[in-house]
Formats: structure tokens, C-alpha cells, sequence
């Protein structure tokens, strides 16, 4: 089971940096989860990318209504909350970050985590998360 972040969905739904490394993702072992949250994250960099001309509305239209399918399973960020908030307290962490390590310790030891985001490796690696269930995705 691989928990994705929104630095890697992105990537999936806008050619950019790092593209074809976060789609080599999608062909990996294992069902792809994260929290709802991430529709949103991924939401705001469409909107982003739409005001600064870089990719049309149609476009981000598009991806918004195909990013969830692409996914086995969007869990309730209410539920992970309370350990969210935990962890981003703990570590000084933003809680948005800290829902997909929540969700990543509720998942079970075979979780693995999936991220372009140094913060975030570094915050699960804070909150205990061994190394083997952490994927930096390259960027670059």
C-alpha cells in the first residue's frame, strides 16, 4: 500500500518537473491511497497553474474530476485529524502534511510513503516512520 502527497499526484495531472518519475508511481506495487485533503492540494495548484496561463480550465477541469479515480481510496481527513494535529504539534509540522503521515501510520507497517517533499520526508521520519517506508521521489 503506498500513501501518495499532492507533490506527487500533481505530477500526474500536470506536465511539469518530476512528471515522469511521479507517473512511474502509478505502475508501482500495491493500492495508492491518501487522504481527501489531497483533492484539494492538488485543486489549488490547478488553480494556480490556470491564473498564471500555464494550462487552460478545460485542463484543470479535467484533472480535478480524474485525480480521485486514480486513486483506490481517499480517506476522511476528519478521522486522521486528531493524530494530525498530534504529529504537527509535536514536530512543527503544518497539519496538512501531517494528515499523510497519520494516514500512512494507520495503513499498517507495509505502508509506504510517497512524496517529492523533503518537509514532509523529514516530518515522518520525526515522528518515527523507518526509512523503508519512505519514497523521496526525484524532481529534478
Amino acid at each position: 500500500m503506498r500513501v501518495v502527497d499532492a507533490s506527487i499526484a500533481a505530477k500526474w495531472v500536470v506536465a511539469e518537473a518530476g512528471s515522469d518519475a511521479a507517473r512511474r508511481v502509478l505502475e508501482g506495487p500495491g493500492p495508492l491511497i491518501a487522504p481527501d485533503l489531497l483533492v484539494a492540494e492538488v485543486g489549488n495548484v490547478l488553480w494556480k497553474k490556470v491564473t498564471r496561463r500555464a494550462i487552460t480550465r478545460r485542463h484543470a477541469q479535467e484533472a480535478i474530476i480524474w485525480l480521485p479515480e486514480l486513486f483506490d481510496r481517499l480517506f476522511d481527513s476528519a478521522a486522521l485529524a486528531p493524530r494530525a494535529l498530534e504529529l504537527a504539534v509535536g514536530h512543527g509540522a503544518t497539519v496538512y502534511d501531517s494528515l499523510y503521515v497519520a494516514l500512512a501510520e494507520a495503513a499498517g507497517r507495509e505502508a509506504v510513503l510517497v512524496t517529492a517533499d523533503p518537509v514532509l520526508q523529514a516530518l515522518a521520519s520525526q515522528a518515527g516512520m523507518p526509512r523503508q517506508r519512505l519514497m523521496l521521489v526525484p524532481v529534478d
